[in-house]
């Protein structure tokens, strides 16, 4: 057998797809090898494809011993789990701290191409002379992909990069169970909800000419794992996949600014806090790029939620750990929820405000607060935000160096009138001490409204629908609303 192709929940390998008996070729090199009741995990990390490296064995876990391991061992180990082979590191001894388990295997020596750590040559089962200080450690490569044209980070025209380019996804027998498998490689919540498949005449322009098609059973912890293959040729715009991925709810809770308060996650069908002694800017980060505020004009902070009043939430999430690139929360979670895991003075807020800078010739200049409002700060928000504009926005004016002095060279006055798209469209003059100093400098909270609400005993996912027209909210009628409208609704 050779080129087989298998979903996992086969009773026969004859039920897999393959060529044929006896077709397709084979060089004895690439004969499979398979270790039946042994398998491994990654442990300690802070996301699934990283971790100190355990063997189960005889009913047991153990650890590997780092004596001589390369990268080569660690391959296997990535694509036993199911992540590509391609980057993949070895991490410092003991990196993701050590164990107490019993030393499983040592002196292991791989030639990269097996399908299994049982088929590499190694001083046998418990078999070592190493302390737990040298536990292996290492990190999985990722399928990189993104959702391309979408109104939100998870929402898009889905594009995979594999072999070194970045392609379509045809949606020729592209289902729920592929959806499913992309939306949790990229770090979203798929226990609770399932993704959507959808057109994606909804995410046109600048689609690449490569494409792919992907197959996947549903349970892969990976794309990687999943069946790619190239198509030949390429099938048509109208034919590529869009996806919607289960987002998680987010909120901030407070009584000033909606840049800045408590964070709040919901789950298990309620509003929920999370502790801050593990919530850091890397996290603030994560939440306000959710929130709609762009990384490259916000410095996100984590602060304490007794800035901004304590919470009566029922539960509180225990840990979070971020890199700060994840695309949603959800993958941060470390911990667990539970009422006793900190008090209310102790729990996470963020703030997503920002100081205002201009690039002016080539320069960063700061604003000068003279004149300064909020029809200036709101054509900032429209900047920031992107035309053409999925939300209403508008912005709330700070003054006298609110969010803290900077150091560039320019100072600019902004004036406008608040028909701009732009703030480059505003008149600009530059200006210099006495007039203004850096105890001088704008700031702005961005404010995105809501356009579509929900109203009900559940608001989070169902509802009566009302939509904000000129700062008026009014209900909508159901006279030729189906499925589509209801889509729609949602995205908002």
């Amino acid at each position: 057998m050779s080129k087989l192709h298998c979903y996992g929940t086969e009773e026969d390998i004859a039920s897999c797809s393959f060529p044929g008996w006896g077709k397709g070729g084979c060089q004895s090199s690439k004969y499979v090898n398979i270790g039946c009741g042994i398998g491994v995990r990654l442990m300690g990390g802070t996301v699934p494809n990283e971790g100190r490296v355990e063997v189960y064995h005889q009913g047991q876990w153990g650890t590997m011993c780092n004596d001589g391991f390369t990268v080569n061992d660690a391959r296997v180990i990535c694509r036993m789990i199911g992540f590509e082979t391609k980057n993949v590191t070895i991490t410092p001894s003991s990196y993701f701290g050590t164990s107490t388990l019993k030393i499983m295997m040592d002196d292991i020596r791989c030639t990269g191409q097996e399908t299994h750590i049982a088929a590499c040559n190694f001083s046998g089962w418990g078999q070592h002379n190493c302390q737990h200080s040298k536990d292996v450690g290492i990190s999985c490569g990722r399928t990189p992909l993104r959702l391309v044209n979408g109104t939100r980070i998870s929402s898009g025209r889905l594009e995979i990069y594999h072999n070194n380019m970045w392609g379509t996804v045809c949606n020729k027998n592209f289902d729920e169970k592929d959806a499913t498998v992309v939306c949790r490689s990229m770090g979203f919540n798929t226990n609770d909800n399932d993704p959507s498949v959808v057109a994606s005449s909804e995410f046109t322009n600048n689609a690449s000419s490569d494409a792919y098609t992907v197959h996947c059973s549903g349970g892969e912890i990976d794309v990687a794992i999943c069946a790619i293959n190239i198509t030949n040729p390429a099938c048509s715009s109208g034919d590529f996949v869009g996806i919607r991925c289960p987002r998680t709810d987010i909120r901030l809770i407070s009584q000033s600014l909606p840049s800045s308060g408590r964070v709040e996650l919901y789950h298990g069908g309620r509003w929920g806090s999370v502790c801050g002694h593990s919530f850091d800017s890397k996290a603030a980060e994560v939440m306000c790029r959710m929130l709609g505020f762009k990384p490259e004009y916000t410095s996100p902070r984590a602060k304490l939620s007794s800035m901004f009043g304590p919470s009566n939430a029922p539960a509180r999430l225990s840990m979070m750990s971020c890199s700060g690139t994840e695309l949603d929360i959800y993958a941060c979670i470390q911990g667990a929820w539970a009422s006793n895991t900190c008090n209310s003075s102790q729990e996470a807020g963020v703030d997503c405000s920002m100081k205002v800078e201009l690039l002016v010739n080539g320069m960063w200049s700061a604003i000068c607060d003279d004149d300064w409002d909020n029809i200036e700060a709101t054509v900032v928000c429209k900047t920031l935000a992107g035309y053409p504009f999925d939300r209403s926005v508008t912005g709330k004016a700070f003054r006298n160096s609110f969010f803290g002095p900077g150091h560039e060279k320019l100072l600019t006055r902004v004036k406008c009138n608040g028909t701009e798209i732009d703030v480059m469209h505003c008149s600009l003059k530059e200006v210099t001490n006495p007039t203004c100093d850096h105890s001088n400098e704008a700031g702005v909270s961005c404010i995105f409204n809501e356009q579509v609400k929900l109203s009900g005993p559940n608001n989070i996912t169902a509802g009566t629908v009302s939509v904000n027209v000129n700062g008026i909210w009014d209900r909508l009628c159901d006279t030729e609303f189906g499925n589509e409208e209801a889509r729609v609704s949602a995205e908002n």
